[in-house]
């Protein structure tokens, strides 16, 4: 085999691996933050889809600064329960406040 047989012969086994590697599905193992989020997330659905990202937002940054981590992606999952109190007594003061501006 000559030197061009093998690069051909490369090119061909690379595109087939590239070929396959694109068929793979990429599957991401659940986190700590995904428990979290999906626990409050049914509450949020009655607002358009930029308010419950606004809240989600927010509930982070007060999760991320109540447990002294950098990134949500670096919860663990014994900080999980403590998160999921911490999510819910955020949505429970932002509901009440809502309610209240509505009927005023």
């Amino acid at each position: 085999m000559n030197q061009s047989e093998l690069a051909a012969l490369k090119e061909q086994i690379k595109a087939e691996l590239m070929q396959e590697m694109g068929k793979a599905p990429k599957v991401r193992l659940p986190r700590p933050w995904d428990e979290v989020k999906e626990a409050f997330l049914p509450r949020l659905v009655k607002n358009d889809p930029y308010t419950q990202y606004q809240l989600t937002t927010a509930i982070s940054t007060i999760i991320r600064y109540s447990l002294n981590v950098k990134n949500v992606s670096m919860l663990t999952y014994t900080q999980v329960e403590r998160a999921k109190e911490i999510a819910n007594k955020v949505l429970d003061v932002v509901e009440a406040a809502t309610t209240e501006a509505v009927n005023q």
